[in-house]
């Protein structure tokens, strides 16, 4: 998928601390050689499941 627009993610005050901590270990993950590219994450009821789910596939993408 391409994006034609830069993502300020690490950074951005507007995501909640679990959202940008989720985000680094998903982008660690897949900054491993060979990593699977199925990615589960448990996180509680409240912390921003949906925006890191909308986030996540930034995770994969060598900008950030």
């Amino acid at each position: 998928m391409v994006f034609d627009q830069n993502a300020i993610i690490v950074v951005n005050v507007a995501l909640r601390v679990p959202q940008q901590i989720s985000w680094q270990l998903v982008r660690d993950h897949f900054q491993r050689p060979g990593a699977s590219g199925d990615v589960s994450i448990l996180a509680r009821a409240g912390c921003g499941k949906s925006g890191l789910t909308a986030i996540s596939q930034r995770a994969a993408t060598p900008d950030e």
